[in-house]
């Protein structure tokens, strides 16, 4: 299995640079390009708890920061896995034109990972104490328990606290998206991150 990072031109790697379970970080030529990887025994990353997440994703960020310091490169989302070199190869093949293209408009930029938290389980007790619907199904509940009531309760808090988690996101987003030639927003990890994002910027 290899892990792949990024892609860049090719050009020499960082001495001693290592990735994912301290595997070193090689190249793969794909044509003009080169895949940036590293061996795994890991098949994904999907049921993984936050807490071992965290780091693989910082052994993420931290190789493609080494690499950025000796040019342009086009960074992968976290948890890019491919089985062998010629999956390797397929995939950076198949999207030449779009990384080729990408590099040419990377030049002269950088890309910065910001990443955001809250206290989840403070934001659970805020949505749940400002909610009448919660209120009256909570004295509900204690006249007459039943699973109805506790399910209908609990969908109802998951309903208020993602919608304060994408006001949250929208809020941050309505201000850094300005100061930036692009941003993606990648995966959330774990219950109290609430952006994960890279931006774009000169």
């Amino acid at each position: 299995m290899y892990y792949i990072y990024a892609v860049v031109n090719g050009r020499e790697l960082p001495s001693g640079l290592r990735g994912m379970d301290s595997q070193p970080v090689e190249e793969i030529p794909v044509g003009d390009l080169a895949a940036v990887v590293s061996r795994t025994s890991r098949e994904g990353f999907d049921g993984h708890e936050e807490a071992a997440l965290l780091p693989l994703v910082g052994c993420h960020d931290a190789v493609n920061q080494a690499l950025l310091e000796g040019g342009d490169l086009v960074p992968f989302r976290f948890g890019m896995v491919a089985a062998s070199l010629e999956e390797v190869e397929k995939t950076v093949s198949s999207l030449s034109l779009q990384l080729k293209a990408a590099l040419k408009r990377l030049t002269g930029r950088v890309e910065l990972a910001v990443q955001a938290s809250w206290d989840h389980s403070r934001m659970v007790a805020e949505c749940a104490a400002g909610d009448e619907r919660i209120t009256a199904l909570k004295e509900s509940f204690s006249k007459s328990p039943s699973e109805e009531l506790r399910i209908e309760a609990g969908k109802r808090l998951f309903e208020l606290v993602e919608q304060r988690r994408k006001e949250c996101t929208e809020r941050l987003l309505s201000r850094l998206r300005p100061l930036a030639a692009a941003a993606t927003l990648n995966r959330l990890l774990g219950q109290d991150m609430v952006l994960n994002a890279a931006f774009l910027v000169e």
